[in-house]
């Protein structure tokens, strides 16, 4: 019996241990920006690019397409294009008031003067769009005082985020809404009876992009009725 008792208490330390260590630690999925370090020396620089390597796209402005080719690609962290300049050096699209879109490669990006770039996932009537940001997480992990996140400057304190996809849907006049339920049934207010029982049914993650994806799939099939 005492052999038995023995071995529970050492099980039981081992756990809280175990247990005490994981609270303390870093999570896996959140990238560190130590005190004193610029974002360009961190092992994860690349992380901060949508695509790994630049490509040429083409940028959209309201009054037409600029048939000029850029060596273009998405900074996830400043959100912000950037593109490769004859000298070679890498700067942001600074003139973006007038963008309508940029393509990079195959891929689609719309912009708004506001909201900024959301890579498109479903071009459609009601598209999909989607922006993936590095968002501020010291507080949540580190338990330091809160301070302001400058990015571009290098702080006295850790920084940690997270890599967090945003999702919206895009309607016919270019307008950005948040993917809520709430957003849908105002996109589709003729369908908001079956638009809610579908939801309801297929238990749908706004924050999953398969279930937003079958979402506006049904949301295309119901309208065409």
């Amino acid at each position: 019996m005492r052999q038995l008792l023995s071995k529970i208490l050492c099980c039981s330390c081992l756990l809280i241990a175990n247990g005490f260590q994981l609270v303390n630690s870093q999570p896996i999925n959140f990238l560190k920006l130590p005190r004193n370090t610029d974002i360009s020396t961190v092992s994860w620089k690349d992380s901060i690019y949508r695509f790994p390597v630049f490509q040429k796209g083409k940028i959209t402005y309201k009054t037409g397409k600029l048939d000029h080719e850029f060596d273009l690609n998405y900074n996830r962290y400043f959100e912000k294009m950037d593109f490769i300049s004859s000298s070679r050096d890498t700067l942001s699209i600074t003139n973006t008031r007038e963008i309508r879109s940029v393509q990079v490669g195959y891929i689609q990006f719309f912009h708004d003067y506001n909201e900024g770039f959301y890579e498109v996932i479903l071009d459609s009537p009601i598209a999909l769009g989607v922006k993936q940001q590095f968002v501020f997480q010291n507080s949540k992990v580190s338990g330091a005082v809160h301070f302001a996140d400058l990015r571009g400057v290098v702080g006295n304190h850790d920084r940690f985020y997270e890599i967090v996809s945003r999702y919206v849907f895009i309607d016919k006049s270019n307008r950005v809404h948040r993917a809520t339920r709430a957003s849908i049934l105002k996109l589709f207010p003729a369908h908001s009876e079956k638009l809610s029982a579908y939801v309801r049914e297929h238990r749908t993650d706004f924050s999953s992009r398969k279930d937003l994806l079958a979402l506006l799939t049904f949301c295309k099939q119901i309208a065409s009725l």
